[in-house]
Protein backbone atom coordinates (compact mmCIF):
# COMPACT_ATOMS: atom_id res chain seq x y z
CA UNK A 1 0.00 0.00 0.00
CA UNK A 2 1.14 3.18 -0.92
CA UNK A 3 1.28 5.73 2.00
CA UNK A 4 -0.79 9.02 1.74
CA UNK A 5 2.01 12.03 0.78
CA UNK A 6 1.97 13.55 4.55
CA UNK A 7 2.12 10.23 6.20
CA UNK A 8 5.42 9.42 3.44
CA UNK A 9 6.91 12.93 4.40
CA UNK A 10 6.92 12.76 8.08
CA UNK A 11 8.17 9.17 7.80
CA UNK A 12 11.31 10.43 5.65
CA UNK A 13 11.96 13.25 8.32
CA UNK A 14 11.84 10.80 11.29
CA UNK A 15 13.87 8.53 9.03
CA UNK A 16 16.85 11.40 8.56
CA UNK A 17 16.44 12.41 12.31
CA UNK A 18 17.40 8.78 12.94
CA UNK A 19 20.19 8.22 10.51
CA UNK A 20 21.86 11.46 11.39
CA UNK A 21 22.31 10.33 15.32
CA UNK A 22 19.47 13.33 16.55
CA UNK A 23 18.06 10.75 19.24
CA UNK A 24 21.41 9.94 20.93
CA UNK A 25 20.28 7.52 23.72
CA UNK A 26 18.34 5.92 21.12
CA UNK A 27 14.95 6.55 23.14
CA UNK A 28 12.46 8.85 19.64
CA UNK A 29 9.75 10.54 21.60
CA UNK A 30 6.00 9.74 22.03
CA UNK A 31 3.71 10.05 19.73
CA UNK A 32 1.97 13.08 21.29
CA UNK A 33 5.02 14.79 21.83
CA UNK A 34 6.04 14.39 17.77
CA UNK A 35 2.49 15.12 16.97
CA UNK A 36 3.24 18.61 18.58
CA UNK A 37 6.65 19.17 17.50
CA UNK A 38 6.19 18.62 13.91
CA UNK A 39 2.95 20.24 13.52
CA UNK A 40 1.01 16.74 12.51
CA UNK A 41 -2.25 14.75 13.95
CA UNK A 42 -1.22 11.51 15.75
CA UNK A 43 -2.89 9.41 13.65
CA UNK A 44 -0.46 10.63 10.80
CA UNK A 45 3.05 10.04 13.63
CA UNK A 46 1.63 6.59 14.37
CA UNK A 47 1.54 5.77 10.62
CA UNK A 48 4.78 6.92 9.82
CA UNK A 49 6.04 5.21 13.04
CA UNK A 50 4.38 2.03 11.24
CA UNK A 51 6.39 2.49 8.28
CA UNK A 52 9.68 2.66 9.88
CA UNK A 53 9.11 -0.45 12.15
CA UNK A 54 8.30 -2.35 8.83
CA UNK A 55 11.84 -0.96 7.66
CA UNK A 56 13.47 -2.43 10.72
CA UNK A 57 14.82 1.18 11.51
CA UNK A 58 12.61 1.19 14.89
CA UNK A 59 11.49 -1.00 17.22
CA UNK A 60 7.43 -0.07 19.17
CA UNK A 61 6.77 -1.59 22.77
CA UNK A 62 3.39 -0.81 23.92
CA UNK A 63 4.10 0.32 27.45
CA UNK A 64 8.09 1.09 27.25
CA UNK A 65 7.94 3.34 24.11
CA UNK A 66 9.31 3.47 20.92
CA UNK A 67 13.41 2.97 19.92
CA UNK A 68 16.07 3.26 17.75
CA UNK A 69 16.59 -0.20 16.30
CA UNK A 70 19.68 -1.44 17.39
CA UNK A 71 20.63 1.40 19.75
CA UNK A 72 21.98 4.98 18.56
CA UNK A 73 23.39 5.81 14.85
CA UNK A 74 26.01 7.83 14.61
CA UNK A 75 25.76 11.26 12.92
CA UNK A 76 26.61 11.49 9.68
CA UNK A 77 28.72 14.10 7.23
CA UNK A 78 26.66 15.59 4.35
CA UNK A 79 28.07 14.60 1.12
CA UNK A 80 24.44 15.46 -0.59
CA UNK A 81 21.24 13.83 -1.40
CA UNK A 82 20.48 10.51 -2.96
CA UNK A 83 17.89 10.05 -4.62
CA UNK A 84 15.75 6.63 -5.00
CA UNK A 85 12.75 5.51 -7.04
CA UNK A 86 12.14 2.05 -6.20
CA UNK A 87 10.09 -0.75 -4.88
CA UNK A 88 10.33 -0.83 -0.95
CA UNK A 89 7.60 -3.47 -0.03
CA UNK A 90 8.30 -7.52 0.20
CA UNK A 91 11.33 -9.07 1.84
CA UNK A 92 13.81 -8.53 -0.57
CA UNK A 93 13.10 -4.93 -1.68
CA UNK A 94 12.47 -3.65 1.52
CA UNK A 95 15.57 -5.40 3.04
CA UNK A 96 17.36 -4.27 -0.04
CA UNK A 97 15.34 -0.28 0.87
CA UNK A 98 16.40 -0.62 4.79
CA UNK A 99 20.15 -1.65 3.13
CA UNK A 100 20.56 1.22 0.92
CA UNK A 101 19.71 4.11 3.75
CA UNK A 102 21.50 2.56 6.00
CA UNK A 103 25.01 2.23 4.13
CA UNK A 104 24.15 5.81 2.34
CA UNK A 105 23.76 7.65 5.74
CA UNK A 106 26.66 5.74 7.40
CA UNK A 107 28.34 7.40 3.83
CA UNK A 108 27.45 10.83 4.54
CA UNK A 109 24.43 11.03 2.23
CA UNK A 110 20.66 12.35 2.77
CA UNK A 111 18.31 10.26 0.78
CA UNK A 112 14.92 11.33 -0.72
CA UNK A 113 13.06 8.30 -1.39
CA UNK A 114 10.03 7.40 -3.67
CA UNK A 115 8.08 4.29 -3.44
CA UNK A 116 6.98 3.02 -6.53
CA UNK A 117 5.29 -0.31 -4.95
CA UNK A 118 1.79 -0.03 -6.78
CA UNK A 119 2.44 2.79 -9.06
CA UNK A 120 0.25 1.06 -11.51
CA UNK A 121 -2.63 1.05 -9.36
CA UNK A 122 -4.88 4.85 -10.22
CA UNK A 123 -5.75 4.49 -6.28
CA UNK A 124 -1.83 5.43 -5.25
CA UNK A 125 -0.58 6.82 -9.21
CA UNK A 126 -1.33 10.50 -7.85
CA UNK A 127 0.66 10.49 -4.60
CA UNK A 128 3.74 8.87 -6.14
CA UNK A 129 3.56 11.54 -9.02
CA UNK A 130 3.67 14.21 -6.51
CA UNK A 131 6.63 12.43 -4.79
CA UNK A 132 8.36 11.78 -7.74
CA UNK A 133 7.91 15.40 -8.98
CA UNK A 134 9.70 16.65 -5.56
CA UNK A 135 12.14 14.05 -6.08
CA UNK A 136 12.88 15.44 -9.30
CA UNK A 137 13.20 18.98 -8.34
CA UNK A 138 15.82 18.05 -5.91
CA UNK A 139 19.22 18.65 -6.05
CA UNK A 140 20.82 15.07 -6.03
CA UNK A 141 24.21 14.04 -5.54
CA UNK A 142 23.13 10.54 -7.01
CA UNK A 143 20.34 9.03 -8.25
CA UNK A 144 19.25 5.10 -7.84
CA UNK A 145 15.88 3.49 -10.17
CA UNK A 146 14.25 0.36 -10.09
CA UNK A 147 14.73 -1.55 -13.30
CA UNK A 148 11.68 -3.04 -13.33
CA UNK A 149 8.92 -1.45 -15.53
CA UNK A 150 10.07 1.73 -14.79
CA UNK A 151 9.14 2.88 -18.27
CA UNK A 152 5.63 3.73 -16.55
CA UNK A 153 7.11 5.64 -13.66
CA UNK A 154 6.84 9.60 -13.66
CA UNK A 155 9.11 11.52 -15.39
CA UNK A 156 11.49 8.81 -16.40
CA UNK A 157 12.68 10.30 -19.61
CA UNK A 158 13.51 13.17 -17.27
CA UNK A 159 15.32 11.33 -14.44
CA UNK A 160 17.17 9.11 -16.97
CA UNK A 161 19.02 12.61 -18.19
CA UNK A 162 20.77 12.93 -14.45
CA UNK A 163 22.27 9.59 -15.27
CA UNK A 164 20.76 7.45 -12.72
CA UNK A 165 22.30 3.80 -11.62
CA UNK A 166 19.59 1.41 -12.27
CA UNK A 167 19.31 -1.69 -10.31
CA UNK A 168 17.57 -5.39 -9.94
CA UNK A 169 16.85 -6.33 -14.07
CA UNK A 170 15.73 -3.71 -16.92
CA UNK A 171 12.44 -4.98 -18.61
CA UNK A 172 11.21 -1.31 -20.46
CA UNK A 173 12.24 -1.24 -23.35
CA UNK A 174 15.20 0.47 -25.18
CA UNK A 175 18.21 0.13 -22.57
CA UNK A 176 19.15 2.69 -21.00
CA UNK A 177 22.42 4.77 -22.01
CA UNK A 178 22.58 4.47 -17.71
CA UNK A 179 24.51 1.89 -16.23
CA UNK A 180 23.38 -0.20 -13.52
CA UNK A 181 23.79 -2.97 -10.55
CA UNK A 182 21.81 -6.09 -11.42
CA UNK A 183 21.25 -9.37 -9.72
CA UNK A 184 22.46 -12.47 -11.97
CA UNK A 185 18.86 -13.72 -12.08
CA UNK A 186 20.74 -16.47 -14.79
CA UNK A 187 22.87 -17.68 -12.21
CA UNK A 188 20.17 -17.69 -9.61
CA UNK A 189 17.94 -20.18 -11.98
CA UNK A 190 21.32 -22.78 -12.99
CA UNK A 191 22.13 -22.93 -9.45
CA UNK A 192 18.65 -24.42 -8.12
CA UNK A 193 18.59 -26.56 -11.07
CA UNK A 194 21.98 -27.83 -10.46
CA UNK A 195 20.76 -28.36 -6.90
CA UNK A 196 17.59 -30.25 -8.15
CA UNK A 197 19.78 -32.43 -10.70
CA UNK A 198 22.55 -32.90 -8.29
CA UNK A 199 20.20 -34.61 -5.66
CA UNK A 200 18.71 -37.15 -8.40
CA UNK A 201 15.86 -35.77 -9.30
CA UNK A 202 14.68 -36.50 -12.70
CA UNK A 203 11.00 -34.58 -12.57
CA UNK A 204 11.99 -31.32 -11.39
CA UNK A 205 9.49 -28.77 -11.90
CA UNK A 206 10.09 -24.77 -12.16
CA UNK A 207 7.24 -22.44 -11.16
CA UNK A 208 8.15 -18.97 -12.27
CA UNK A 209 6.75 -15.40 -10.98
CA UNK A 210 3.38 -14.92 -12.92
CA UNK A 211 4.00 -12.68 -16.34
CA UNK A 212 0.69 -11.23 -18.01
CA UNK A 213 0.65 -11.34 -21.70
CA UNK A 214 2.03 -7.94 -22.43
CA UNK A 215 5.14 -8.64 -20.84
CA UNK A 216 5.65 -12.30 -21.96
CA UNK A 217 5.61 -11.60 -25.92
CA UNK A 218 7.04 -8.14 -25.92
CA UNK A 219 10.28 -9.36 -26.87
CA UNK A 220 12.12 -6.27 -25.35
CA UNK A 221 10.43 -6.65 -22.26
CA UNK A 222 10.76 -10.11 -21.85
CA UNK A 223 14.02 -10.19 -22.96
CA UNK A 224 15.51 -8.77 -20.29
CA UNK A 225 12.94 -10.00 -17.85
CA UNK A 226 14.03 -11.44 -14.60
CA UNK A 227 11.60 -14.48 -15.11
CA UNK A 228 13.20 -15.44 -18.21
CA UNK A 229 16.82 -15.07 -17.14
CA UNK A 230 15.72 -17.59 -14.17
CA UNK A 231 13.93 -20.12 -17.25
CA UNK A 232 17.35 -19.76 -19.14
CA UNK A 233 19.84 -20.48 -15.94
CA UNK A 234 17.26 -23.34 -15.08
CA UNK A 235 17.22 -24.55 -18.70
CA UNK A 236 20.96 -25.11 -19.06
CA UNK A 237 21.60 -26.67 -15.36
CA UNK A 238 18.81 -29.30 -16.60
CA UNK A 239 20.13 -29.80 -20.22
CA UNK A 240 23.47 -30.79 -18.53
CA UNK A 241 21.44 -33.10 -16.69
CA UNK A 242 20.05 -34.98 -19.75
CA UNK A 243 16.56 -33.71 -19.01
CA UNK A 244 14.28 -31.88 -21.51
CA UNK A 245 13.64 -27.87 -20.07
CA UNK A 246 10.28 -27.44 -21.95
CA UNK A 247 9.15 -30.43 -19.93
CA UNK A 248 9.48 -29.40 -16.56
CA UNK A 249 9.16 -25.60 -16.58
CA UNK A 250 5.94 -23.74 -15.67
CA UNK A 251 4.66 -20.83 -18.28
CA UNK A 252 5.58 -17.62 -16.47
CA UNK A 253 1.67 -16.81 -17.93
CA UNK A 254 0.12 -19.63 -16.79
CA UNK A 255 -2.50 -17.19 -14.23
CA UNK A 256 -1.82 -16.43 -11.06
CA UNK A 257 -3.81 -16.75 -7.32
CA UNK A 258 -6.65 -19.46 -7.78
CA UNK A 259 -6.17 -21.16 -10.90
CA UNK A 260 -2.30 -21.79 -9.92
CA UNK A 261 -3.46 -23.35 -6.52
CA UNK A 262 -5.62 -25.71 -8.14
CA UNK A 263 -2.81 -26.32 -10.67
CA UNK A 264 -0.67 -27.10 -7.27
CA UNK A 265 -3.95 -29.36 -5.96
CA UNK A 266 -4.05 -31.02 -9.45
CA UNK A 267 0.14 -32.30 -9.19
CA UNK A 268 -0.04 -32.73 -5.32
CA UNK A 269 -2.70 -35.24 -5.83
CA UNK A 270 -1.64 -36.89 -9.02
CA UNK A 271 1.17 -39.50 -8.95
CA UNK A 272 1.49 -38.53 -12.70
CA UNK A 273 2.17 -34.69 -12.27
CA UNK A 274 3.78 -35.20 -9.27
CA UNK A 275 7.72 -33.80 -9.31
CA UNK A 276 10.36 -35.15 -7.36
CA UNK A 277 11.65 -31.75 -6.83
CA UNK A 278 10.43 -28.03 -6.75
CA UNK A 279 11.94 -24.57 -7.75
CA UNK A 280 9.78 -21.63 -7.39
CA UNK A 281 11.03 -18.02 -8.22
CA UNK A 282 9.94 -17.23 -5.35
CA UNK A 283 10.16 -18.53 -1.41
CA UNK A 284 6.38 -17.98 -1.45
CA UNK A 285 5.13 -20.14 -4.20
CA UNK A 286 7.13 -22.92 -2.32
CA UNK A 287 4.71 -21.79 0.60
CA UNK A 288 1.40 -22.34 -0.97
CA UNK A 289 3.10 -25.37 -2.60
CA UNK A 290 3.67 -26.88 0.88
CA UNK A 291 0.06 -25.78 2.23
CA UNK A 292 -1.98 -27.19 -0.51
CA UNK A 293 -0.14 -30.53 -0.09
CA UNK A 294 -0.93 -30.22 3.49
CA UNK A 295 -4.47 -29.39 2.91
CA UNK A 296 -5.11 -32.22 0.62
CA UNK A 297 -3.36 -34.91 2.97
CA UNK A 298 -0.39 -35.39 0.41
CA UNK A 299 2.65 -35.02 3.42
CA UNK A 300 5.99 -34.37 1.21
CA UNK A 301 8.85 -36.02 2.46
CA UNK A 302 11.95 -34.26 4.09
CA UNK A 303 14.46 -35.74 1.69
CA UNK A 304 12.27 -33.96 -0.93
CA UNK A 305 14.25 -31.17 -2.82
CA UNK A 306 12.66 -27.67 -1.99
CA UNK A 307 13.96 -24.42 -3.39
CA UNK A 308 12.91 -20.76 -3.15
CA UNK A 309 14.20 -17.66 -4.10
CA UNK A 310 15.30 -14.22 -1.82
CA UNK A 311 16.43 -16.17 0.87
CA UNK A 312 13.16 -14.63 3.28
CA UNK A 313 11.89 -15.50 6.92
CA UNK A 314 9.86 -18.30 5.05
CA UNK A 315 12.55 -20.22 3.75
CA UNK A 316 14.78 -20.53 7.25
CA UNK A 317 11.78 -21.58 8.66
CA UNK A 318 8.60 -19.39 9.25
CA UNK A 319 6.59 -21.67 7.26
CA UNK A 320 5.82 -24.91 7.18
CA UNK A 321 9.57 -25.82 7.13
CA UNK A 322 12.50 -24.86 6.43
CA UNK A 323 13.89 -25.46 2.08
CA UNK A 324 16.17 -24.28 0.57
CA UNK A 325 16.50 -20.57 -1.27
CA UNK A 326 18.98 -18.29 -3.30
CA UNK A 327 20.29 -15.54 -1.54
CA UNK A 328 20.85 -12.28 -3.81
CA UNK A 329 23.51 -10.71 -1.61
CA UNK A 330 22.12 -7.49 -0.92
CA UNK A 331 24.72 -6.15 0.97
CA UNK A 332 27.29 -6.69 -1.57
CA UNK A 333 24.66 -4.88 -4.18
CA UNK A 334 24.64 -1.83 -1.46
CA UNK A 335 28.30 -1.37 -1.99
CA UNK A 336 28.58 -1.34 -5.15
CA UNK A 337 25.87 0.72 -5.97
CA UNK A 338 27.72 3.73 -3.73
CA UNK A 339 30.98 2.60 -5.38
CA UNK A 340 29.09 3.45 -8.60
CA UNK A 341 27.55 6.65 -7.19
CA UNK A 342 31.10 7.50 -6.01
CA UNK A 343 32.51 7.42 -9.38
CA UNK A 344 31.92 9.79 -12.64
CA UNK A 345 29.22 9.01 -15.28
CA UNK A 346 32.14 7.97 -17.66
CA UNK A 347 33.79 5.84 -15.38
CA UNK A 348 30.38 3.58 -14.31
CA UNK A 349 29.97 0.36 -15.77
CA UNK A 350 27.54 -2.38 -15.13
CA UNK A 351 27.97 -4.63 -12.31
CA UNK A 352 26.32 -7.87 -12.44
CA UNK A 353 25.73 -9.30 -8.81
CA UNK A 354 26.13 -12.82 -8.24
CA UNK A 355 23.74 -14.83 -5.83
CA UNK A 356 24.77 -17.86 -3.71
CA UNK A 357 22.88 -20.97 -3.10
CA UNK A 358 21.49 -21.26 0.93
CA UNK A 359 20.97 -25.16 1.35
CA UNK A 360 18.73 -26.27 4.75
Amino acid sequence: MILPTKTCSIANLLRDKILSGDFPDGRIPGERELAVSLNVGRVTVRSALSLLENERLIERYRHNGTFVRGGTVAPKRNNGTIGLLLRTEGHLYSDLYHALLTEFTRNGFTVQSVNTSGFDDPKHRPSINRAAGQLLDADLAGLVIDGYENGAFPYIEDFKKRHPIFIDFFDSGAFPESTGVWFDYEQAGYLAGKYLTGRGVRHPLLVPSYLPFSVRFYPEAYARHREKFIIDGFSRALSEAGLDPALYIMDPCFERGVSRENFFREIVTSPQLMPDGFFAAADAWVVRFLKIAEEEGRKIPARFPLIGCNNTPWSSGEALRAFSSIDFNLNIMVDKIIEQINLPFERRQDIYIQPKLVIR
